[in-house]
């Protein structure tokens, strides 16, 4: 496993073998992955599949957390949606 670091020596990406990808999903981390000068096609393609997955998992955790506030009767005003949005995190 190896490591590249910005020039404040925050870590960019892994590659683990040999598969170089972000560390997380943040817009500055993936900008700077993405506009890298030797990211190649096929890493980005991993990187976009990697962020949908991310993404689907995001979903389904929000929904079973909505889930849950519906089947506590808690799950009916903005207020409610927001404590949703907590228990997720």
């Amino acid at each position: 496993m190896s490591y590249t670091l910005t020039a404040t020596g925050n870590v960019l990406t892994e590659t683990r073998e040999g598969i170089t990808m972000p560390v997380d999903y943040s817009f500055a981390t993936v900008n700077d992955y993405v506009h890298g000068m030797d990211v190649h096609f096929e890493e980005l393609q991993a990187l976009c599949l990697g962020m949908a997955n991310h993404i689907d998992e995001l979903v389904n955790a929000l929904k079973e957390a909505a889930d849950d506030l519906r089947e506590e009767g808690l799950f009916c005003c903005e207020a409610n949606a927001r404590a949703a949005l907590a228990k997720w995190k």
